[in-house]
């Protein structure tokens, strides 16, 4: 899952740079951070952490980016605010049964 995120920026971000990728642990589950940076469509220098993991056929990914200078004065903001969800389990209201 990481490196097929990593090569779709690669190839759709301009300037894209890798600037740290590792697995984590999220509310009990493996997970992903990507931190990277790239050049926006307005000339602008981004940096995104994307946090990925799946769980129960579905895969979730948070997305945090902002301008270089203002990127680590959110993060403890970001970190608190990805801490609080929680993913329940899902109860479809259908049946697979032919």
């Amino acid at each position: 899952m990481t490196n097929r995120a990593i090569n779709n920026y690669k190839e759709h971000y301009t300037d894209f740079q890798l600037i740290e990728s590792k697995v984590i642990t999220f509310k009990t589950n493996l997970a992903y951070t990507i931190v990277y940076s790239y050049t926006d469509q307005e000339l602008r220098k981004v940096i995104v952490m994307d946090v990925g993991m799946a769980k129960d056929h579905r895969v979730y990914v948070f997305s945090y980016s902002a301008d270089p200078t203002e990127y680590s004065s959110y993060m403890s903001t970001i970190l608190k605010m990805l801490n609080s969800f929680e993913i329940l389990p899902v109860n479809l209201p259908y049946s697979n049964k032919v």
